[in-house]
């Protein structure tokens, strides 16, 4: 499932100190995973710091939606993307963070709309990136 940016932070925020609350938020914005239901919302808690840092950078990128998926690749561990694409009917993919990939160097992989991978040691540097993309 998806979720505007905006409306996904701001819930988020509301729901502070209610985890069952963030349980359900955190639920909703993921469509696909091979991890357990319950791990869903310590997962989503690591997409927090880089939504909040690519909507300072970028505030129309708060108008955008976020979904999460949890990837299990043939070879190496789960990992976890987060990914940024156009709301409604045209659902045009805008960008992903990837978290932990096990396929790079780097810890965080951010791959652009021309599904280039781009590289990163830390998150405040992937998000950045990828909020300099986004137009």
């Amino acid at each position: 499932m998806a979720k505007n940016i905006n409306e996904f932070l701001n819930a988020w925020k509301s729901a502070k100190g209610n985890d069952d609350k963030r349980r359900q938020i955190a639920d909703n914005i993921w469509y696909d995973w091979f991890c357990s239901n319950s791990s869903l919302y310590n997962r989503t808690k690591k997409f927090i710091k880089p939504l909040k840092i690519m909507v300072q950078k970028n505030p129309k990128i708060g108008e955008l939606e976020v979904s999460g998926k949890n990837c299990c690749p043939i070879n190496g561990p789960t990992y976890d993307v987060l990914r940024v694409f156009n709301p409604g009917e045209d659902g045009k993919f805008r960008g992903c963070i990837s978290f932990d990939f096990c396929h790079d160097d780097q810890r965080f992989v951010v791959m652009d709309m021309k599904h280039k991978d781009h590289g990163f040691d830390t998150i405040n540097e992937a998000a950045e990136y990828l909020a300099s993309i986004i137009k």
